[in-house]
């Protein structure tokens, strides 16, 4: 597992006993780990990018914007094929800024390109404090993101769809369902919202939940009816169908404000990352002895 935090991006090969900074690229806004080879990982901050291919050993640089020397807010690896990585980009607070947008890589980021045919400039160039993407497992080539706007890829980001939402959003994580891909959802500052049909319609779903900020939204691999979800000041909580209801999951928790969660495949294990610190659980069984490292907390990647 692998946390992001300001002074880098730190590991643990122990379930979070001990940690080790492999990283010193400051202030990560997002980590990619390759679903098929968790030696290959790529972290971006606000100002770049790096890769590493020897789970963390040594790093190189890399560029998910083509033209600029920025990072990236979201990155995403294909499942199906790791040599494709897609990324939303850092741009300048400007609506004339057109290098932006998303950007993708088929040569596992040596080189990027700009993915933003059908995007609205105006929503996708501008504005970028909070960003998500998320690729649909089942069909990889089908791709959601978000900065400002929502949008739908079904053919690799070839094109995009903008989709309308009714409720005025703040997305801060996008999941897909693996096994019921019209299932999408999102964490937003409105609460949790559930498309059933691809994410061409939503609905608000706030059954159990509290009023507060969601952070992040994760699907159980191994029970794709479970979704858990963060909260910035309410820690996390736990759906057994599919968002439709909630409960409060904070059982050896010590703090409220969670920022993002990560779960390993077999879904025994999850881990909440914090202000405080990394801390874990096992769903079936109750919470792992506490994970505290206080530089490790603003986003975790399994």
């Amino acid at each position: 597992m692998y946390a992001a935090a300001a002074p880098g991006v730190f590991k643990t090969t122990d379930g979070g006993s001990t940690w080790a900074r492999t990283s010193d690229l400051v202030q990560v806004t997002a980590v990619a780990i390759d679903p098929n080879n968790p030696s290959t990982v790529f972290a971006s901050s606000y100002t770049g990018a790096r890769k590493t291919t020897n789970g963390g050993a040594s790093w190189t640089e890399v560029h998910p914007n083509p033209t600029k020397l920025s990072g990236a807010k979201a990155l995403a690896i294909d499942p199906s094929n790791p040599s494709t990585v897609y990324a939303v980009l850092i741009t300048e607070n400007a609506r004339d800024d057109a290098s932006g947008g998303l950007s993708k890589s088929i040569d596992g980021g040596s080189t990027f390109s700009y993915i933003n045919s059908g995007l609205p400039f105006s929503v996708f160039y501008y504005g970028f404090d909070t960003s998500a993407l998320a690729i649909d497992p089942s069909a990889p080539s089908t791709l959601f993101a978000y900065s400002v706007g929502l949008a739908k890829s079904t053919n690799g980001g070839a094109s995009w769809l903008p989709l309308n939402v009714e409720f005025p959003i703040y997305v801060a994580a996008l999941a897909v369902d693996p096994s019921r891909s019209s299932f999408v959802y999102a964490a937003t500052q409105s609460g949790f919202l559930r498309s059933s049909d691809g994410g061409f319609t939503w609905e608000l779903l706030l059954n159990g939940l509290p009023t507060a900020l969601l952070t992040d939204v994760i699907v159980d691999p191994s029970d794709s009816k479970i979704v858990y979800v963060s909260t910035e000041n309410a820690g996390v909580y736990k759906s057994n169908d599919r968002g439709q209801h909630f409960t409060v999951f904070n059982e050896g928790l010590p703090v409220t404000r969670v920022n993002s969660l990560v779960i390993d495949s077999t879904g025994t294990f999850l881990a909440a990352a914090t202000d405080l610190g990394v801390f874990t659980i096992s769903p079936g069984d109750g919470p792992l002895p506490p994970i505290i490292r206080r530089r490790c907390g603003n986003k975790c990647a399994h």
